[in-house]
């Protein structure tokens, strides 16, 4: 595929290598999107013959429309392979679901939750007083707390 350029962007490597390093948020599992996909497969294989003169036309092209349908395709079957392997991890997960289950793996049984008091303090730099009402909140939310009580049973 050399056409005796030097120029990096005139190469086209597929699928592209995936490196996820230690501490992501969400982690990148996907082959390609439908744009890669489908240049991928309009790619010329190796020693291909019989397609070698074939250039595709932007309407009424059979070829063409079947290579995008499979590109498309492609797109979305990457897209849920890579929400699947995010909730196989805990750091990853989003679903409470996937979050319980990867516990559950480990023998964790979560006990029920109760009201708890906590005494509050704030270091204030304003001269003004700061009074908090009565019943003052945390503000996190539930889902917080269950993941914060899964990750720390976890180390």
């Amino acid at each position: 595929m050399s056409n005796g350029s030097n120029c990096p962007c005139d190469t086209f490597v597929f699928p592209d290598t995936i490196y996820n390093p230690p501490g992501l948020a969400a982690i990148r599992y996907r082959a390609g999107d439908f744009v890669t996909l489908r240049e991928a497969l309009l790619q010329a294989l190796p020693g291909e013959i019989e397609l070698a003169n074939w250039k595709p036309t932007a309407g009424g092209d059979l070829a063409l429309q079947l290579i995008e349908w499979w590109a498309y395709l492609g797109d979305i079957l990457t897209f849920y392979n890579e929400r699947i392997a995010n909730e196989d991890y805990l750091r990853t997960a989003v679903l409470d679901q996937s979050v319980r289950r990867l516990v559950d793996l480990l023998g964790y049984r979560p006990r029920p939750g109760i009201g708890a008091t906590a005494m509050l303090a704030a270091l204030v730099s304003a001269k003004l007083p700061l009074t908090l009402p009565q019943g003052f909140a945390d503000l996190r939310t539930e889902r917080e707390y269950h993941l914060a009580a899964a990750r720390s049973c976890v180390g």
